[in-house]
């Protein structure tokens, strides 16, 4: 079925400028909660979707933007796992006492970005976190970014997002990760 003739395609792009949005919360954390509105906004979508016959797509973009909500809420759990495998690892000691030293220098303006991950980094008794760090970071900026440029190409293709070919699924994540570096860039010339 073409997304066109979906009864209401303007609110399947609202729900992805939404989770785009969120996508870019690690550098700009107000965006952090713009995900939540497409939890109940997706469902309704599902729902409407299956009582109009739009299985096809309309259902499988909805269930696909559901999927990209919780997939956030795992990377933040992840995240919370990382910060209390740090805490119980750490919660006494000269590592943790630099560890909190960085992270205050870096509150108050007095280190930059890339300062202040070059000091971490110099911390040898946390470099296994600072790893662990380094991929949460890569996977909380493009995978759901990916995906929700997937769903765009899928939504503008007239087609469910898990149909698109390889070469369009490379695309979405070239496209990601061409966004994240864009902003990325934006940060550190400021």
């Amino acid at each position: 079925m073409p997304a066109a003739a979906l009864s209401t395609p303007w609110l399947f792009w609202l729900d992805y400028l939404l989770l785009a949005g969120g996508s870019f919360a690690l550098w700009a954390p107000r965006l952090a909660l713009a995900p939540l509105p497409v939890l109940a906004l997706a469902l309704l979508l599902r729902r409407m979707a299956r009582i109009r016959g739009e299985e096809a797509v309309g259902a499988a973009h909805a269930q696909w933007q559901l999927h990209t909500v919780w997939l956030f809420l795992l990377l933040f759990l992840a995240l919370l796992g990382l910060f209390l495998g740090m805490g119980l690892a750490f919660s006494e000691g000269a590592a943790l006492d630099r560890v909190e030293a960085i992270a205050n220098a870096f509150g108050a303006g007095s280190l930059n970005l890339c300062s202040a991950l070059e000091h971490f980094w110099s911390v040898g008794e946390i470099r296994w976190f600072a790893w662990a760090g380094l991929l949460w970071t890569a996977l909380a900026l493009l995978w759901p970014l990916q995906r929700t440029v997937q769903g765009m190409l899928a939504l503008c293709a007239e087609h469910a997002p898990r149909s698109l070919s390889r070469g369009k699924r490379w695309l979405a994540l070239g496209l990601a990760a061409l966004m994240q570096g864009g902003v990325l860039f934006v940060v550190l010339a400021l």
